[in-house]
């Protein structure tokens, strides 16, 4: 079985969607299909077994894409479209395999091609342009929810990552031809875990102090400037604590320095910006107590997985985004408000064998729900059901 993979991303970059693009791809190759993969032009190379990487002609002066809507993705998009028909036309494919918008585009590819059609839904846009307030977005609204519930119905399968897009992809189709993937194929840790944990600690000076972590990226609906306006409160008590940033753009974390700053508690935050995604689980591992302050949306965080996973305690906003796959056994949820982050830290850093318990379970909640194996065995699912067809 021949894919063809669409992917309007920056592939590879240690974020949201591409890193949800790798572990597809990853999984693919696990499984012995072969796949060749049209995404932009901007983006590491990664080498996957059975994997071919095409990119869109280099555009000099696009050096860089943000998370969420943008002016220039139209544009990339377009470039993208020829570069996927060409292909279909010089070779033979059985599957288009297309992640968020591109999918949009793709129906017209298949039923021209003959092929069948994933859509591989990370989100639902026409909420993701709603939230961004994107340009006109009251008609771009209009216009991209008529686009989706288009694609939803005439897509051969459906992915979605989380229990919320499953039940919005089943109002809009009935919910056949869908498959639910939650993002949890996770980075494991090196058995050399103990050794680099501690020279990264004596790297970042960070021997007898509590460390509160956060990893991603630092897009507004993250809630770090609750976690910021929070810290007083948890350094009052706990004065020893540096707040860990691993993610993340220069100009967003020269805004986060700037509020910390007006805060009072620059010195307790230490921004170390984007990171290989390999090294992610050792910062994960040092610290005392991960956070996850996001504010708003509904999807659940890709990093909640590897939180999880880590085996260390978690303080995460109550929030629907959070609580489909966290509850009160596994996690703090507080209130997504400043004082209910530095509230919820607190309990933890008070309580060692609290932290020791929710992250005990939180590991049992991934080696019962969120292993490796599951997620392998539900993307083989979704293959095999095409292949039927």
């Amino acid at each position: 079985m021949r894919i063809l993979m669409i992917a309007p991303e920056p592939f590879f970059q240690a974020r949201g969607t591409p890193i949800s693009v790798l572990h597809r791809l990853r999984a693919l190759s696990r499984l012995k299909l072969e796949v060749d993969l049209v995404t932009y032009h901007l983006g590491e190379d990664v080498h996957i077994e059975g994997v071919r990487v095409f990119r869109i002609p280099r555009i000099p002066l696009v050096r860089r894409i943000k998370v969420g809507p943008s002016y220039i993705k139209p544009f990339l998009d377009v470039l993208l479209w020829f570069k996927a028909f060409a292909m279909l036309s010089s070779d033979r494919y059985d599957i288009i395999h297309a992640h968020e918008e591109a999918a949009y585009f793709s129906v017209p590819l298949a039923a021209m091609f003959g092929v069948k059609l994933l859509y591989d839904m990370h989100s639902s846009l026409p909420q993701q342009l709603a939230n961004y307030q994107f340009a006109n977005y009251g008609a771009v609204v209009k216009l991209f929810s008529y686009l989706e519930k288009r694609v939803v119905c005439r897509a051969d399968s459906v992915i979605t990552i989380c229990p919320d897009l499953e039940r919005h992809v089943g109002r809009l189709n009935g919910g056949n031809k869908q498959f639910l993937i939650e993002n949890y194929a996770v980075e494991e840790l090196p058995d050399s875990r103990e050794h680099m944990a501690a020279e990264l600690r004596r790297n970042l000076r960070l021997e007898e102090k509590l460390v509160v972590a956060y990893t991603g990226t630092l897009e507004r609906n993250q809630g770090l400037d609750l976690l910021i306006r929070g810290a007083t409160e948890v350094l009052a008590e706990f004065p020893e604590t540096v707040f860990l940033l691993v993610g993340g753009r220069p100009d967003q974390m020269e805004t986060l320095q700037s509020l910390a700053a007006q805060q009072g508690v620059e010195r307790h935050f230490l921004f170390l910006g984007s990171r290989p995604l390999g090294e992610i689980p050792v910062f994960l591992y040092i610290a005392d107590v991960l956070v996850s302050p996001r504010s708003e949306g509904t999807n659940t965080p890709l990093k909640i997985y590897s939180y999880l996973a880590s085996g260390r305690p978690i303080v995460a906003t109550d929030l629907q985004t959070h609580r489909q796959v966290l509850d009160d056994h596994t996690a703090a949820l507080v209130p997504p408000t400043a004082t209910g982050l530095a509230q919820g830290i607190c309990a933890l850093l008070r309580d060692s064998s609290l932290r020791e318990r929710l992250g005990r379970r939180g590991q049992q909640l991934v080696e019962e729900r969120y292993s490796y194996r599951s997620y392998l065995a539900k993307t083989r699912e979704v293959f095999d059901y095409l292949k039927a067809l």
